[in-house]
């Protein structure tokens, strides 16, 4: 939500062009298109840097959070160090109680990096994740309990029911939620639950980088050079094959989606192709195989396994190679 000095600024530079083309006596009509042109470019550049400043926060607790949160903490000691100097620093006198009020989520040491020692905070206001380095470069995550005081519905059903297409998980509540969700269903052993053939969407993944910082500005309408257009879509065949759509837009407008095709079984999917396709169907588009990313596929067979949600959804959980555990829900 922008402030109203960020409303304001735009506001201004909307009109500035506008009014300096009308002049004093308003007689410049020639030149008010133009200005009205230039107006809505300067006010829509401006939204676009603001918009990025405001979501970095966001953007750097949920970084946080997936490094001491996802199924492998081992990466948290060598990625957290990257990101700390990224953070706020907190004041002395607003430090006070926060091992007393707030959960410890994580605790390790540096490999061999030197980190400024103190309390930082990534986020923003009470949405927001907590960072102590000690004099013998102990790192020590908090969630405050600030941030987790309102009470709220996460059960995954609700999360499945809310999701938005292209929507990147921002809330902590949320991704916290997911992320027990993930790791009770990897702990279960039941051998009844079987991997069913169909069409799965995309739903949420515990690694964050670069990728959902891009959701999150084209969810808000901000300037990406790629974006996605609508959820990724997995589909079991049953005959064993495999294929696996992504859908993005270049600038928002010129379509490009990724095809990949491959076997499955109900441990799991081993890919044989990567395909990539440029533009409108028909003389419009170009289809491009990607030997590098197919040789790539290859060599790492992603791990399937069934999962069920609390409202008796299907669904499956997927290991991709450098991108963690991914969740499809079953639509068809």
């Amino acid at each position: 939500m922008f402030q109203r000095t960020n409303i304001l600024l735009l506001t201004v530079a909307a009109l500035a062009p506008l009014v300096a083309a009308m002049g004093p006596n308003g007689d410049n009509n020639l030149l008010v298109p133009w200005a009205a042109a230039a107006g809505c470019s300067v006010s829509y550049l401006l939204y676009d840097a603001l918009l990025k400043r405001s979501l970095r926060p966001t953007f750097l607790s949920i970084q946080v959070l997936a490094q001491v949160s996802s199924m492998n903490t081992q990466n948290a000691a060598t990625e957290l160090p990257s990101l700390i100097p990224q953070m706020k620093r907190i004041p002395m006198e607003q430090i006070s109680n926060i091992q007393e009020s707030g959960d410890l989520l994580w605790e390790g040491s540096t490999k061999g990096e030197t980190l400024e020692t103190g309390w930082f905070v990534a986020g923003k206001r009470t949405k927001s994740m907590v960072v102590h380095v000690g004099e013998q470069q102990q790192i020590q995550v908090f969630a405050p309990k600030a941030a987790w005081a309102t009470p709220k519905d996460t059960s995954i059903s609700k999360l499945l029911s809310a999701k938005k297409s292209c929507s990147v998980v921002q809330d902590l509540h949320d991704r916290l939620a997911w992320q027990e969700f993930l790791k009770d269903s990897l702990s279960s052993t039941s051998s009844e639950t079987k991997l069913k053939p169909g069409r799965y969407r995309f739903v949420y993944r515990e690694t964050v980088n670069v990728e959902e910082y891009i959701g999150m500005i084209a969810q808000k309408r901000g300037l990406t050079k790629l974006r996605f257009a609508k959820d990724s879509i997995l589909v079991l065949e049953e005959d064993g094959q495999c294929y696996m759509e992504d859908y993005f837009r270049l600038y928002g407008i010129f379509p490009m989606n990724t095809h990949n095709t491959g076997e499955w079984s109900q441990e799991k999917a081993v890919w044989d192709k990567n395909q990539v396709r440029f533009g409108w169907k028909g003389i419009f588009g170009r289809t491009k195989e990607m030997e590098v990313v197919t040789k790539i596929l290859r060599e790492s067979p992603w791990d399937l396994k069934p999962c069920s949600f609390d409202d008796d959804r299907e669904g499956v959980l997927f290991y991709r190679h450098r991108a963690g555990w991914l969740i499809w829900e079953k639509v068809g």
